[in-house]
């Protein structure tokens, strides 16, 4: 029997899982059947700026025009030129046996960084910053690592680490988890000159998202808004960080989920808020969808037999076909990868053509700007064996990730994966693999 702590952070596990760069086959697929069973209720939506009440037999929710605000965000409706893909072959695998270590594939594409901040905090990378920067979350190691949490730390901070000059600059209030029973830094970003952050807390045992952002030049930290429900497992789901803001989904007013009857179906949307606040805007024609593998890509219901790929910056949408031999499926803008009825890891085109089943392995997923493979290809006693793939040039390289706690092993960003290896946290450059 789970928490609603636990039921509500297992929802935006699945939004990371899938919007991550290392996906967690096994992990996606128990939350993804946790997610299903959820109920949704009531929901209320508390702002700095405005409160949106969601009452009980309404069917949808706007939140105020312009009104008072202080950042404008793009009109996602609005369609603007797609930045051209690059051309993939999924027909010529690699041996996938005989692959060598990234830093021999792409060596300009690879950084080596202390598994440790100057404070002795472990850290989870979260986005490459200009000048060998990063931002991250950091906390201290807990007593037990193998129960540290797959995502978000219990009263993290969100810093930048400038590997460089070894130091640490703190972003997030100190006093965030004042009066809180619990308090999670789930994930963080970065949006224009911006880091953006979403943190669950409990207060006087109800259950609080909250949104806050701050200048990466320094400055100091802004709660943005409060998100909060009268039923502990009602509070809004599905967050991410987007390139215009953080957005989130809120269930249909009085929905009680039943069998055959999806999240993604039943739902009023995605809300957004830019890093200097306002209130929060419903994104036009985001109901129904969910965040898609690909960082800033979403999906309609991925258990349809046919659905659409959307943008939520550019406006662009690509249609996707579910292969009737695909029971998992991941989509990016260029193909979907997944798993058969016996698990094996899977690939297809985005209109269910050109079916290809893997050798062996446990999942795959796209990443970056879609060219990109992630694939778990060896499952041991330690961890697992993994593949990065870029498809545009047939070129792949292997890494082993040991447990699945740590909090570098996961990735943690649209454009990189990281790992702890041999004492040091080694990062793989997607931007720079040519």
């Amino acid at each position: 029997m789970t928490t609603p702590l636990e039921r509500s952070l297992a929802t935006t596990l699945e939004a990371e899982v899938l919007a991550a760069v290392e996906p967690d086959p096994e992990f996606f697929v128990a939350v993804h059947r946790r997610v299903r069973r959820r109920r949704r209720r009531r929901v209320l939506v508390a702002g700095c700026a405005a409160v949106l009440a969601l009452a009980a037999g309404a069917t949808a929710v706007v939140a105020a025009g312009n009104v008072d605000r202080t950042d404008q965000v793009p009109n996602v409706a609005a369609s603007t030129e797609p930045p051209k893909l690059p051309d993939i072959d999924m027909t010529k695998l690699p041996d996938f046996a005989n692959l060598t270590a990234p830093g021999e594939a792409w060596p300009d594409a690879v950084a080596t960084l202390p598994n440790r901040l100057p404070d002795g905090g472990i850290y989870r990378i979260v986005a490459m910053l200009p000048d060998n920067r990063y931002l991250v979350l950091t906390g201290p190691k807990p007593a037990n690592f193998q129960d540290f949490p797959a995502n978000g730390f219990l009263d993290a901070k969100v810093a930048i680490f400038d590997a460089g000059r070894n130091t640490v600059t703190v972003l997030t209030d100190p006093n965030a988890s004042a009066g809180t029973s619990s308090y999670f830094n789930v994930y963080a970003g970065t949006v224009g000159d911006h880091a953006m952050w979403y943190a669950y807390a409990t207060r006087d045992q109800k259950e609080e998202r909250e949104i806050w952002s701050a200048p990466l030049s320094g400055g100091s930290p802004r709660k943005l808004v409060t998100l909060t429900a009268d039923e502990p497992t009602d509070v809004a789901d599905a967050f991410s960080v987007t390139h215009s803001g953080v957005v989130w989904r809120l269930p249909t007013p009085g929905f009680r989920h039943g069998p055959g009857q999806s999240d993604e179906r039943k739902t009023v949307g995605f809300y957004r808020i830019g890093p200097t606040g306002g209130t929060p805007e419903l994104v036009p024609g985001s109901e129904g969808f969910t965040p898609a593998a690909v960082a800033g890509w979403f999906t309609s219901d991925r258990e349809l037999a046919n659905g659409n790929l959307w943008n939520l910056t550019t406006g662009e949408r690509r249609a996707w076909t579910r292969n009737p031999a695909v029971v998992e499926m991941r989509c990016g803008p260029l193909w979907c990868g997944g798993n058969n009825a016996t698990g094996r890891p899977v690939m297809q085109k985005l209109d269910g053509s050109g079916y290809v089943e893997l050798p062996t392995g446990s999942a795959i997923s796209p990443t970056s700007d879609g060219r990109m493979a992630y694939y778990t290809y060896k499952q041991t006693q330690q961890g697992s064996d993994n593949v990065v793939w870029d498809m545009s040039t047939g070129r792949a390289a292997t890494f082993p990730v040991f447990g699945s706690s740590s909090p570098v092993s996961r990735g943690g960003g649209r454009d990189f994966t990281a790992w702890e290896q041999d004492g040091k946290v080694i990062l793989l450059n997607f931007l720079k693999i040519k």
